[in-house]
């Protein structure tokens, strides 16, 4: 009985399943009747994958399927037609997702024709480059760059775009330097028409027009050091070689200094003599005379040196150790204080006008420690400001002014050559760098 039972229960589930899978059937062949064909694909799926040995499902799932691709890839098509080739690529994305998601139920893919992926890129790059075209036309060049940063996007190799991009570059920059040009701001021009030869050396004129900025922007110039009347010619000689090559070292393109050997040296003497009174006739005669444009005058308007000694002795003369008590040795100490002003001026020989006027205070100190044993210390002068460079001279025996060298800045004991060094570099490296940045920013009248 039991088993009757079982038998009539099985029978009654297969009848409702078939009913069920019937009315699934029959819903999605509505939903295809009425053009609702997304959602009676989905219905088709849903009910064969519930039930893979329905046959009519399947069937219903690849036909309105194939419906489905071939809509997809026609609309691809339609709006490639009417030019709205970004939609397009959209609409290609989707319907080749589609395809490929649902290859198990073999669907058969249309020809595109002239809609393929690449045909589309190339029209959307053409036409973002067509609008790039118009923007350099309205030398708009930010948009220029815009514009084909999509089409590069679209189309990495556009032969076309390569070019505009580069105008677009070099235009802006050629025409930044041709305004500073006629505005008689060479340094300026010099600088965008190199960034313009670097990237195109046959661009438009921009390399004759830099070589005339880069001659219009030269100029001589030779520098005199008023002698300081306490200081002796050779050690303002030695000054004057640190401020020649510390300019020198600049490299900077614009300026020709004058070298001393070709100065007139009667003419020098004529100047000096003056006391660094100069007025505007002796510099035009100065300019002329030398065949430079500007003088840089330099003198020392101020020194002071200060020093303190302390001698620090044993009053038996007498030191113990080890081995009993031995002779002492004597040992002093001495403080300098070297306190310059040096002013410079550059000077237009032409119009006697002052370009550059600046003071430059220096002050160090520095201390030495000696024993009496060091002959050549102690024999230092208890006040040097007026006998301090021979009493160098003397003990260095002017190695100092063979060679410039840097002297490290923040030592304690400093000797007296090293200070004086210390001052020679701070003036020569001040004026070259004053000199170097008015080159680089004067703006000449033509």
């Amino acid at each position: 009985m039991a088993k009757h039972v079982l038998a009539i229960a099985l029978i009654s589930l297969i009848l409702v399943g078939c009913n069920q899978s019937k009315a699934a059937l029959k819903e999605a062949e509505q939903y295809s009747s009425a053009g609702m064909h997304v959602d009676a694909f989905n219905r088709y799926v849903s009910i064969y994958r519930n039930n893979p040995k329905l046959i009519e499902a399947h069937i219903g799932a690849k036909s309105t399927g194939n419906f489905l691709v071939s809509k997809h890839f026609a609309e691809v098509k339609i709006l490639m037609a009417s030019g709205n080739y970004e939609s397009a690529l959209n609409a290609l994305d989707v319907a080749e997702q589609f395809y490929h998601e649902n290859q198990w139920l073999n669907l058969e893919r249309p020809p595109l024709g002239n809609a393929s992926r690449t045909e589309i890129r190339q029209r959307i790059a053409d036409n973002y480059f067509a609008q790039a075209v118009k923007a350099s036309e309205d030398e708009n060049w930010v948009a220029v760059q815009m514009y084909l940063d999509k089409v590069f996007r679209y189309d990495p190799k556009h032969i076309e775009g390569k070019y505009l991009e580069m105008m677009a570059q070099l235009v802006p920059d050629y025409r930044r330097g041709l305004k500073a040009m006629g505005l008689g701001m060479y340094q300026e021009a010099i600088s965008y028409f190199e960034i313009v030869i670097n990237k195109d050396a046959d661009f438009a004129n921009a390399l004759p027009l830099y070589n005339e900025c880069l001659e219009a922007s030269q100029f001589t110039m030779a520098f005199i050091h008023v002698n300081e009347n306490r200081i002796d010619d050779k050690y303002n000689e030695c000054l004057e070689g640190y401020v020649h090559e510390e300019i020198l070292q600049t490299a900077n393109p614009f300026i020709t200094l004058v070298s001393r050997q070709y100065l007139d040296h009667l003419f020098e003497e004529q100047l000096l003599s003056m006391g660094g009174i100069i007025d505007e006739e002796s510099l035009i005669e100065a300019g002329n005379l030398l065949g430079a444009e500007f003088l840089l005058i330099g003198e020392i308007k101020g020194i002071e040196a200060i020093e303190s000694a302390d001698d620090m002795r044993n009053p038996s003369s007498l030191q113990a150790g080890f081995n009993g008590l031995t002779k002492s040795k004597d040992r002093n100490t001495r403080e300098r204080t070297l306190r310059v002003v040096y002013k410079f001026q550059l000077i237009n020989t032409e119009t006697g006008h002052i370009a550059v006027a600046k003071n430059l205070p220096f002050e160090h100190t520095g201390k030495i420690e000696w024993t009496s044993l060091q002959d050549k210390l102690a024999s230092l002068p208890a006040m040097w400001e007026e006998s301090l460079f021979d009493e160098i001279l003397s003990l260095t025996n002017g190695g100092i002014f063979k060679k410039k060298k840097k002297t490290p800045r923040g030592l304690a004991t400093l000797s007296e050559e090293q200070q004086l060094e210390l001052f020679f570099e701070y003036v020569a490296e001040s004026i070259a760098h004053e000199i170097d940045v008015f080159s680089k920013h004067r703006r000449i009248e033509r």
